[in-house]
């Protein structure tokens, strides 16, 4: 197989996108094409002219940018404040242009990669453009999505009603089981090199809450730090580093910066025998699911939605955090060294064997070689096993 892949070479602090090219690269020859990809001088001479010297292609690969083609000026700010750039001084704006009448106008069958989407902050707009370019989807779908009725404390969480006033909620539920036929249902996934095989016992913190503290992560956090006993992490890192983002010194897009946080990060779960986290105020399948048991650590979760189905059993290779008791479950836990060892390992090789990105790729090449067929009629999961319709 040979996949034309489009889109900007640059560096994000949630490195999925980064991954899902790689992951594409393991099963298929991938030639990309975009700024940073190739110089200036092929951009300048446009795509067409790219497919007529590295074609044919069998798949075209691209993201939510192209297909439903954003603003090139929103674009540009967005990478410059959020991403390590690595590219020239060919025009955004020249080369989205080129990029979104190319897509629309082309035979070629169209994968968009939507893992990087706030799935409920959608317009009705949105998602049209996007049905009309996408043939196929790589996205959290059908059973990873929840109703409006079913997120209970929803209004909770301080942005939500901020995106109410330009968005319906709920519309990405409604439009995954409408279109469950093109969901390539594959979610958020971590590199080999995110492994960390030290034992719990080596760890010098009993919990940490890593990530944006939302409406349940701050509660817990508030609550563990009343205990003198325990020692939790510190996520203050975080806290400064939207600061000085807020001061329009953009420390996401400095290469030094930017290691440095995701560092910071992975020696925060790293170091922490337990971490909780949950799905936010949508219960969504998000990236700290996987990276938690894939750094050895015990993962102590709200389950997101579909936690069963991507094979988490509770006392197994999780465990679902007491929402009344949560500080004496977490006690209860450090004091059973053995236990907690077990569960984080059966964890951690869950992760290795179904959201690796390893396990990704293998996943992603039985749908491109049923899409190939004419087979394809979307995908699921049960109990850990991804599941062709």
């Amino acid at each position: 197989m040979k996949v034309l892949l489009i889109d900007f070479n640059a560096k994000y602090i949630n490195p999925t996108n980064q991954l899902a090219h790689r992951a594409f690269q393991l099963i298929s020859t991938v030639i990309p094409y975009g700024p940073g990809f190739v110089s200036d001088n092929v951009l300048e001479a446009g795509i067409h002219k790219f497919i007529e010297v590295h074609g044919p292609f069998d798949f075209l690969v691209t993201t939510t940018r192209f297909a439903v083609f954003s603003d090139p000026l929103a674009a540009e700010k967005f990478y410059k404040d959020f991403s390590v750039c690595m590219w020239g001084q060919f025009p955004v704006s020249s080369y989205m242009n080129d990029i979104f009448s190319f897509i629309t106008t082309s035979s070629l069958t169209k994968i968009v990669l939507a893992l990087d989407l706030d799935p409920y902050a959608l317009s009705d707009n949105f998602l049209c453009r996007l049905d009309a370019v996408a043939d196929y989807i790589i996205c959290p779908g059908p059973g990873f999505t929840l109703p409006l009725a079913q997120l209970s404390f929803l209004t909770r969480e301080s942005n939500i009603m901020r995106k109410q006033t330009h968005t319906r909620l709920g519309l990405w539920h409604e439009y995954a089981l409408k279109n469950s036929f093109k969901i390539i249902n594959l979610g958020h996934f971590v590199d080999i090199s995110e492994f960390n095989f030290s034992p719990l016992s080596n760890r010098p913190l009993d919990i940490s809450v890593p990530g944006q503290l939302y409406y349940y992560r701050s509660k817990y956090l508030q609550q563990l730090r009343c205990y003198m006993s325990l020692s939790v992490g510190s996520t203050s890192y975080s806290l400064i580093f939207r600061f000085l983002s807020r001061l329009g010194i953009s420390p996401y897009s400095q290469p030094i910066m930017h290691n440095i946080y995701r560092s910071l990060f992975q020696q925060l779960i790293i170091n922490s025998r337990i971490c909780m986290t949950d799905g936010g105020a949508y219960e969504f399948m998000i990236r700290k699911f996987f990276e938690i048991p894939a750094s050895g650590s015990l993962l102590l979760a709200r389950p997101c939605a579909g936690f069963a189905d991507l094979g988490f059993v509770d006392g197994v290779s999780a465990i679902i955090i007491d929402e009344d008791k949560p500080v004496e479950q977490v006690l209860s836990l450090l004091e059973d060294p053995d236990r907690i060892q077990l569960i984080a390992s059966c964890g951690q090789r869950l992760v290795w064997t179904r959201h690796s990105i390893q396990a990704r790729a293998s996943q992603l090449n039985s749908c491109l070689k049923s899409i190939s067929l004419n087979q394809f009629r979307g995908s699921a999961w049960n109990n850990g096993e991804f599941i062709l319709n």
